[in-house]
Parts: C-alpha cells; sequence; structure tokens
C-alpha cells in the first residue's frame, strides 16, 4: 500500500482544530491527536520515560510509576531552559510516533492534530498544513468555556501562540471557524481540491 497523504491541522486555542478533527473522523480519516499521544508517551514509553528522569530526576514519577504532573509542571514553567529540555524530548517523540502510527492506518489520508504543528517540527512530517481560525472574541469565549479558565488565562495564552494571521499566511489551506460560517462546505470543498492534485 502507498503512503497515505499526510494533513496536518494547527489553530490558537479555541478556534476549532478538534472540531475539524471529529469531522475527519466521521469522514473516515484517521486523526493522532499530538496532546493526547504526548501524555500517553510520557506515562508509557520506557525511552521517553527514562530521558525525563534522566533529565529532571526520578521524582517525576510516583512511587506507582505514575506521571507527576504538578512536580514536572513546577519544574517547568518557572525555568524557560526546562521547558527546552522537555520539549526536545517529547516532540521528537511524538514525531515517531506519528509516523509509526501513520504506516498502520488503513486510509489514503491520515491526519494529526497539534496547536504547535510548526514550532515543534511537525510541519515537515506532513504533506499539507491547515489552519482552523476564529476572531479573536470567539477564541476566548469557546476556550473559557471549555476549559473553565478565565478570561486572563485564556488571553495569556492566545498572546503566547503564533497570531492566527500568521499562521494562515504559512500554511496551504484555511478553515474558518465563526458561529456564523459553515464548516462542511469548506471542508469538503478542500478535501476535493487536495484529491484533484
Amino acid at each position: 500500500m502507498s503512503k497515505p497523504l499526510k494533513i496536518g491541522i494547527t489553530g490558537n486555542i479555541g478556534s476549532g482544530k478538534s472540531m475539524l478533527s471529529t469531522i475527519f473522523r466521521t469522514m473516515g480519516i484517521p486523526v493522532y491527536d499530538c496532546d493526547t499521544e504526548a501524555k500517553r508517551l510520557m506515562q508509557k514509553d520506557v525511552r521517553t520515560r527514562s530521558m525525563i528522569m534522566e533529565t529532571f530526576g526520578k521524582e517525576c514519577y510516583t512511587p506507582a510509576g505514575e506521571l507527576d504532573r504538578r512536580h514536572l509542571a513546577s519544574i517547568i514553567f518557572n525555568d524557560a531552559s526546562a521547558l527546552q529540555k522537555i520539549n526536545s524530548i517529547v516532540h521528537p517523540r511524538v514525531r515517531e510516533d506519528f509516523e509509526e502510527w501513520s504506516k498502520k492506518q488503513n486510509s489514503a489520508i491520515v491526519a494529526v492534530e497539534s496547536a504547535i504543528l510548526f514550532e515543534c517540527g511537525l510541519r515537515d512530517s506532513v504533506d499539507i498544513a491547515v489552519v482552523v481560525y476564529a476572531d479573536r472574541e470567539t477564541c476566548i469565549t469557546r476556550a473559557c468555556r471549555r476549559s473553565n479558565a478565565t478570561r486572563h488565562e485564556v488571553e495569556q495564552r492566545l498572546n503566547e501562540q503564533i497570531a492566527a494571521e500568521s499562521l494562515i499566511a504559512r500554511s496551504d489551506y484555511a478553515i474558518c471557524n465563526n458561529p456564523d460560517t459553515p464548516l462542511l462546505p469548506q471542508i469538503t470543498a478542500m478535501l476535493g481540491k487536495i484529491a484533484s492534485k
């Protein structure tokens, strides 16, 4: 079987990346969720675990073997170099895992969802980059509702992310996910263009 076409899905917090992933799945397109899989690798992958313990200490895991997220977070969020180190462990592992996962899928198209598609190097692993975007107020409202975060917290996270305009400029396709803009016609048109190439 020939290699599947790989689509990378990205977008800011509250833009609706997961909505596009859900629609893809209902259309029979498998989607690899980087957030979920990164957590799984940090918890269960022997190589990832040993690298985290070597770098940050055995205290990152509880005596029962569970990842102590609070302890790890307390190290990372007070130290930019520590954040860089954890990213240099997890991001390459996620890319490898996505490649392995892709080969096992019995589908002409596969997708990967990542908020940091460009920052973590995943753009090089996909054929097409698709950004989902919405106006800032819509993103803030959605993110607050979904995560019970405060408006200030969501705005801070948005300010730390690549601006939507820049993501659009760097992507092959852009899907608008404002409340008054139907998603399905845009997705159908995009997949039609991809199929015709």
